[in-house]
């Protein structure tokens, strides 16, 4: 079971994925977005969520994330300045803060993604809807 007493709850619509450190405590075989969309309904039914209004627990996740992509952030401009020599995760962060506004940067081979997902850090636009974007990139 899981730690703590949580639920472990795992929603896929295939019935094929594996719990190999048998953590699951609840398995739904349902296709996972319709499931999301109507366990937000009935929580927000039940006024446990308010629609566009972060939870206190997703304010907590939040916060900590912002705490550690600054922790990341100082750790590769360390990284970036003790090295000489070109490292994967520094052409990863540069790569992706390189992208100008208005632009897509694609990548293929799971380890790109995952160093431009993990060091590429934060992009100044992403929080951005995408009128929002197009707005802006028309300013520049």
């Amino acid at each position: 079971p899981a730690e703590g007493g949580a639920a472990w709850v795992l929603v896929e619509a295939s019935g094929w994925r594996q719990d190999p450190s048998h953590l699951l405590t609840h398995r739904v075989h349902a296709p996972p977005l319709p499931f999301v969309r109507a366990l937000q309904a009935h929580l927000s039914a039940a006024g446990l969520l308010t629609p566009g209004q972060p939870t206190e627990y997703c304010e907590a996740l939040l916060s900590l994330s912002r705490a550690a992509g600054r922790a990341c952030h100082l750790a590769m401009e360390h990284v970036e300045a003790q090295s000489e020599v070109l490292l994967e995760p520094v052409v990863a962060r540069a790569v992706v803060q390189g992208v100008p506004l208005g632009s897509a940067l694609f990548l293929g081979n799971s380890m790109p993604i995952r160093d431009a997902d993990f060091y590429g850090g934060p992009y100044p636009w992403s929080t951005l809807t995408a009128e929002e974007r197009r707005l802006r990139s028309r300013e520049e």
